[in-house]
Order: structure tokens, then sequence, then C-alpha cells
């Protein structure tokens, strides 16, 4: 950054008489660039402050320059407000080569301003607090873009468009891990299930307003979300063993010339390791049904994709009427009834409560053990 401050300055100089007396703004600023060389920046500041008024109140045609000057001092200095406005308004300098400098040094701040923001644990930034450290990184790819609109072949400018759009798939990427691995670690077996259900018919309807002539980021974005989430069918199934697995008996306090009783033929632990292989061979076939939609969604058949889904939604709630207590099914029941209902009446209150005789039936029977559309 100083470099190409200390190059802009350089530039002014060129453009100055050599018959300037001491008072007038040239001079300053040229006191001002000896002092920012060896890194005297307040004194620097003070130099292009001065300098930065004479221009103003001479109508001077190199106050911009003079502002770019000060505004590199102000943001060595750490004074981010009035950098700012300094570097504002050299872009709007006539001089394209000022503008596009300038605009280059906000798209500069405000990536600091996101670093920042972001610490050294990115991964831990609250969720409340992400999308603030994006709209930084946005707003430094807007200067940069000003920058390539007044200099073209300004490459800097593009390096670091690149290098942002990099750093913003960093950042979601590493919250989106951190989202997921708090889901597996604070979610019961149930609560987990459903989330993967939910999950993925949410997928299936956007993949079905899908068309073929989608953009290719389209398709990207939607096969990234299904590689996520047949990546937790493994944490799955060990939400399963570890959610069925009895504890571990208390030991044996029998005294020792008492009769052993004779274990039965089929034990409950073989019992419960039957029914845990089971639930996870269920798991294991949603997964793959999940890898083959991923595979159709990157040959870009979304018409295939759907059925590959709906069969995963089948496998998921197969485990879930197996491991659900009967009030959760329920529960489960009533609201998809009532989804069902305010659709076919848009004009219900939707905090209406769903008459009892409406879910009575064997609409309701049906919801309770429907297999997904």
């Amino acid at each position: 950054l100083a470099k190409n401050a200390i190059g802009a300055m350089l530039l002014f100089c060129l453009f100055v008489p050599r018959s300037i007396s001491a008072a007038e703004p040239y001079q300053l600023v040229r006191e001002g660039i000896d002092l920012y060389a060896h890194d005297k920046f307040d004194e620097a500041r003070e130099k292009f402050a001065e300098a930065d008024a004479k221009a103003k109140s001479q109508d001077s045609p190199h106050a911009d320059i003079i502002a770019f000057d000060l505004a590199c001092a102000y943001h060595r200095q750490g004074d981010t407000e009035k950098a700012r406005d300094s570097y504002l308004q050299a872009g709007l300098s006539r001089n394209r080569r000022v503008a596009a400098k300038a605009h280059f040094n906000l798209g500069c701040f405000s990536a600091e301003a996101a670093r920042t923001l972001a610490g050294e644990r990115p991964e831990n930034i609250a969720p409340e607090k992400r999308q603030e450290i994006i709209d930084k990184l946005k707003e430094s790819v807007m200067y940069l873009r000003h920058c390539l609109d007044r200099q073209p072949d300004h490459a800097g400018a593009k390096k670091n468009i690149e290098l942002i759009r990099q750093w913003i798939k960093l950042y979601v990427d590493k919250w989106r891990a951190a989202d997921r691995q708090k889901m597996r670690q604070e979610t019961t077996l149930p609560q987990f299930l459903e989330y993967l259900i939910n999950a993925e018919t949410q997928l299936r309807f956007a993949v079905k307003e899908l068309k073929a002539s989608a953009s290719p980021d389209i398709f990207a974005e939607l096969k990234q979300s299904q590689d996520e989430l047949a990546e937790e069918i493994e944490p799955l199934k060990d939400k399963i063993k570890e959610a069925l697995t009895p504890p571990a008996s208390p030991p044996n306090n029998s005294p020792p010339n008492a009769t052993p009783v004779a274990p039965p033929q089929v034990s409950a632990s073989q019992e419960t390791e039957r029914g845990i292989k089971l639930l996870q061979s269920w798991a294991d076939a949603a997964g793959t049904k999940m890898r083959v939609a991923s595979e159709k969604l990157n040959a870009r058949q979304p018409t295939l994709v759907s059925e590959e889904q709906r069969q995963a939604i089948r496998e998921l709630n197969n485990i879930w009427l197996a491991i659900a207590p009967f009030q959760a099914l329920l529960t489960r029941a009533i609201s998809e009834q009532t989804a069902i209902v305010q659709a076919l009446n848009p004009e219900l209150n939707e905090a209406a409560p769903v008459p009892k005789e409406k879910w009575q039936g064997s609409l309701f029977n049906q919801l309770l053990f429907k297999e997904q559309d």
C-alpha cells in the first residue's frame, strides 16, 4: 500500500513548477512525501492535510491527488473514517489513474475490515455476525470493479477479485462445516433424522423447479448441498448405534454359590444388534440414493434426480417410523395435515387450530404412515 501511495504522490510532483513557493500545496506535498517515506506518518498527515486545505481554497486541479495522499497517511495511522472519506474524494477524480488507485485502496480497505471482523478463527464467528463479513468482502469487490472500470489493465484489482472470491468460499465452507458439526453434537437421533428428512425434501423441491438449461453454478450449488447431506449418513449410523445400544450391565454381585440363570437362546443384545444393523442398512440405502442423485446433478439431469431423492427420503422415513415415539409421530402427522388444509384453503387463519374431525379420519392414518411423493 505504501509503495502505491508513494508512487501516486511522486506522479503529482511531475506537474510541480520549479518556481512554486514553500507556502503552496505542491511544496507541502513534497515535504509530506519525504516524511511518509521515512515512516513519519503523523507529520506527513499534517503536511497533506495542510496541502489539501490550500488546494481546495485555491480550486487546484490537483486537489484529487492531494486527497489521495492524505488518505494514505490517515490509512497508515489507522484513522479509518477519515481515510475512507479522503479515498472517496480522490475516487471522484477526472484523472482515471488517480481514481483507479483510490478505488483499489478502498477495496483493500474493505478487505482489511472483513479480515478484522473474522479474526484468527473465522469458523467460530457467531451466525448473526457472518453476513457483516460477507458484506464487507462484497463491498471490496465493488470498489475493485470500479478500479477496473477506470483502468481495465489493473492487474492488482483482477488478482484481488479472484482472491476475495476464494476467500468468501473458504469462509462459507468453514461455517457450513461448523454448523454441521454442531448439528451432529447437539441433536438427538430423532432430531438429527428429522433435519435430514427436511433438508432432503427441501432440496428435492428445489430440484423439481430446476430446468436443464439452468446455469452451471446453480447445478453446482445443489450438488454441493446433496453431497453434504450424503456425508451425514455416517454420523447418522453412529447416532443409531449410540442411541439404541443399551448401557453396560452392572457387575454381578450374586453370592459365589448361587445357581447361575441360564441365558435365553437369543439374548436381548443380539436382537438389539440386529435392529441396529437393519436401521443402518436403511441409512446406507439412503446414502446410496443421495450419491446417485449427486451424480445426476453433475450430469445436469434434474428430472432423474428427483426420483433418487424420493427414494432416499423413503429410507430415512423408514428409520423415523422405527425409532420415533408415538407422540412425535402424532405431532408430525398433525403438522403435515395442517399444511395441506391451509394449502387447499388459503383464507384459513394460520393460527386457527385444525378441528379434531379434520385429522382423525383415514387421511390422518395415511399421513402417519405415508411414503414421501
